[in-house]
């Protein structure tokens, strides 16, 4: 087996504002962005032994970016994160690897949920360029591949 690697700089995240799967925009000028799944466990201790159950996972990606505030057709910046925070907007969330040599699109790396953008900030650093910082909290069912 061949080995695969995938750089960052062309991993990006997609964001169907209109909570849909058919008008993803590509999040800009990020600096970074993580995705933290978790479930949580809770134990029971019966005279049958320890019975262990999962709640259903959830995810939450966190990122960092330079705003941008006239992209281009098919991305999104921060006014975007900022309208669909304010608006409380159920937004699609997809994570794909890209086609690179040795691998095709998501493949490696897939992932798609609804959420909301639970956390945005705006910051104005006078040493350097105007950022931004979001939290999406997935709802619902995760579809992914890894």
């Amino acid at each position: 087996m061949a080995n695969v690697q995938l750089n960052s700089t062309l991993q990006y995240l997609e964001i169907d504002f209109t909570g849909g799967t058919s008008s993803y925009k590509k999040l800009v000028c990020l600096n970074t962005f993580t995705s933290d799944g978790t479930a949580d466990a809770t134990e029971e201790k019966t005279n049958c032994g320890t019975l262990t159950s999962v709640s259903e996972p959830k995810i939450t990606i966190s990122g960092e970016g330079v705003v941008e505030y006239t992209p281009d057709t098919g991305y999104a910046s921060y006014s975007d994160v900022n309208t669909a925070f304010a608006n409380r907007t159920k937004v699609t969330v997809r994570i794909q690897n890209p086609v690179v040599t040795g691998s095709s699109l998501g493949v490696y790396n897939y992932e798609v949920f609804s959420g909301y953008i639970t956390q945005r900030q705006f910051i104005a650093d006078m040493s350097t360029y105007v950022k931004f910082s979001f939290q999406i909290q997935s709802t619902g069912t995760i579809d992914f591949t890894v």
